[in-house]
């Protein structure tokens, strides 16, 4: 997976946590094309979040 569509996509979750708490946020990808749905693990998120912020 292309590294900017993890990151585009931890930084939607990040958004979204707040708004849902107790509840778990996931994020997929959907290529159109193939079609093929791809669910981004979320350690691979939380991992684009902390290079982005230094953490």
């Amino acid at each position: 997976m292309p590294p900017a569509y993890v990151l585009q996509l931890a930084l939607y979750r990040a958004l979204l946590k707040p708004l849902y708490p107790g509840r778990e946020v996931t994020a997929a990808l959907l290529f159109t094309e193939a079609p093929r749905l791809i669910e981004l693990p979320a350690k691979a998120m939380d991992d684009a979040l902390a290079r982005l912020t230094g953490a």
